[in-house]
C-alpha cells in the first residue's frame, strides 16, 4: 500500500474575559460569544503532526490583526507536536478595542509555511473563495477556472475538506465556519491570571494540508449595550 500522509489535526479551546476590572469574569469562547471594549480572549492550541499555525483577527470594518506567528520573532510559524500554544500568553489576553458589529478569530493550520503578511493575506482570500465555492456547489472545473496556480494552500478539488457553514457573513470568510471534519474534544481545565479555574470545552479540526475555523465574536461598545 502507498504510504499516506497522518491527518493534520488541531484542538483549540478559549477564555472570553468580561470585564477590565480587577475582578473580571471567565465564560468558554465560543461561535457567536458577546464582547465589549476592553473585554478579552485568551487562546489555547495544539496540533498534530508538526506544522505552521497562524491566528488572525479580523475586525468589524474587516481589517486584520495578526495574533500569531508574531513578526518581531521572525514570522515563525511553526507549532510542535503535542505542546499547548497559549496566545498572547500565560496569563494575558488579546484586549477588545472600541468596536461595534461582528468581529471574527481565524485560526489556521497548514502543512506549508506562508512567509509574509502581504502572501499570507492572499492565501488567506483564495482559501475561502475555493471552500466557500464548494460549500455552494459550484462545479470544480468552474473553481480551477479562477484560482490562481500558484497557490501554497491549494485545495484538492477531488477530494476536498469537509467544509461547515453558518448564516452569518463576514468578510473574507464569508460563511465558512470550518475547513475540515469538525468535533468535540476533551473538556479542559483552564487556570486564569487571577486564580480562577475554568472547565472549557475543547474542539477538535482535522482534515489534509490546510484546516481553518472561524470564531464570530458580537461586539458591543459597553457591557450595557449587550443586556
Amino acid at each position: 500500500m502507498p504510504w499516506k500522509k497522518p491527518p493534520l489535526t488541531l484542538v483549540w479551546y478559549g477564555l472570553a474575559r468580561q470585564g477590565a476590572s480587577l475582578y473580571p469574569t471567565y465564560h468558554e469562547l465560543e461561535d457567536g460569544v458577546t464582547l465589549a471594549t476592553g473585554d478579552g480572549v485568551q487562546l489555547f492550541l495544539t496540533i498534530r503532526p508538526s506544522a505552521y499555525l497562524y491566528v488572525l483577527h479580523q475586525t468589524a470594518a474587516g481589517e486584520f490583526a495578526l495574533w500569531w506567528p508574531a513578526e518581531t520573532h521572525g514570522f515563525n510559524a511553526m507549532a510542535e507536536e503535542g505542546r499547548v500554544q497559549t496566545l498572547p500568553s500565560r496569563g494575558r489576553v488579546y484586549t477588545m478595542e472600541v468596536a461595534r458589529g461582528t468581529e471574527a478569530i481565524y485560526i489556521i493550520a497548514a502543512r506549508k509555511p506562508i512567509n509574509t503578511v502581504d502572501k499570507l493575506t492572499r492565501e488567506l482570500r483564495w482559501l475561502f473563495v475555493t471552500t466557500q465555492a464548494l460549500a455552494a456547489d459550484v462545479p470544480p472545473s468552474r473553481i480551477r477556472e479562477i484560482v490562481p496556480r500558484n497557490l501554497e494552500w491549494e485545495v484538492d478539488l477531488a477530494d476536498p475538506n469537509p467544509v461547515a457553514v453558518v448564516d452569518q457573513r463576514v468578510p473574507i470568510a464569508t460563511t465558512v465556519k470550518a475547513i475540515g471534519a469538525l468535533r468535540k474534544s476533551e473538556e479542559q481545565w483552564v487556570s486564569t491570571a487571577e486564580g480562577g479555574t475554568y472547565v472549557v470545552q475543547a474542539e477538535q479540526l482535522y482534515g489534509k494540508d490546510v484546516i481553518a475555523r472561524v470564531i464570530r465574536v458580537h461586539r458591543t461598545i459597553s457591557r450595557d449595550e449587550s443586556e
